[in-house]
């Protein structure tokens, strides 16, 4: 499990225990939300991160394959 999901999972469990406790118009509630908002954020941006340095090495490989054409 990643620390993304372990930290959503968490936030989530936050959320249930927290829409128990106070109304629905809480702002603790609003917290909870934005907290499992910011980990699809990380997450997601992460996931671009990555899909750019891939295609930033397969860019780099394929001006050294051409090399050898």
């Amino acid at each position: 499990m990643s620390d993304y999901s372990k930290a959503l999972e968490f936030y989530e469990k936050g959320l249930r225990i927290r829409e128990k406790a106070v109304p629905p118009n809480h702002p603790a509630i609003a917290t909870s939300y934005n907290n499992i908002g910011g980990v699809y954020i990380v997450d997601v941006l992460s996931y671009r991160s990555l899909d750019a340095q891939y295609i930033q090495y397969m860019a780099r490989r394929q001006i050294r394959l051409l090399k050898y054409v």
